[in-house]
C-alpha cells in the first residue's frame, strides 16, 4: 500500500508501513481521546503538559493493559515487571558495576547479560568472575 508519505530515513519509511499505513490507532489514551499508532507516541503524549497534573498510575491502551510507574511513568506491558522496577530499580543507585567497564545497572542478571553480550568482553571467562565477585 502506498498512502503517498515520504521519510528523509529509510527506517522510518519501514516502520510506518510496519505500523501505521493503512492501520487504525492501536493505542487510545485512558485521559482524552488522542489516537495513535505507535508505543513511543503514547509514551510521549502521557508525558505531555496536557496530562502531568494527573494522578491515574494505570494506563489502558485498546486491547493491551500497560501500566506506568506513578513515579518516573516509565512504561511496562507486564505488571510483574513494573513491581520488580518499583522494588529494585526506581530511584535507587545501580548498585551492579562491570569488572571491566563503567556500565552500572540494578539488576545482576541484567549485568550478565551485558557481560555476555558486549562485544569487548567475550574474552573472559565468566565462571572464574562469577567464583570471584559475590555480588554475582
Amino acid at each position: 500500500m502506498n498512502c503517498g508519505r515520504s521519510y528523509k530515513r529509510k527506517a522510518h519509511l519501514a516502520r510506518h508501513q510496519k505500523y501505521e499505513c493503512g492501520k487504525m490507532p492501536i493505542f487510545h489514551c485512558s485521559i482524552c481521546n488522542y489516537k495513535c499508532h505507535r508505543r513511543d507516541a503514547m509514551r510521549q503524549h502521557l508525558l505531555s503538559k496536557k496530562h502531568e497534573n494527573k494522578s491515574t498510575n494505570y494506563y489502558n491502551f485498546s486491547d493491551n493493559e500497560n501500566y506506568s510507574c506513578p513515579t518516573c511513568r516509565k512504561m511496562y506491558k507486564h505488571l510483574g515487571n513494573l513491581t520488580r522496577h518499583q522494588k529494585y530499580e526506581c530511584g535507587k543507585r545501580a548498585e551492579f558495576q562491570c569488572p571491566f567497564c563503567n556500565y552500572k545497572c540494578h539488576r545482576k542478571d541484567v549485568l550478565k547479560v551485558h557481560l555476555k553480550n558486549t562485544k569487548k568482553h567475550q574474552h573472559v571467562d565468566f565462571q572464574t568472575i562469577l567464583c570471584y565477585d559475590s555480588k554475582f
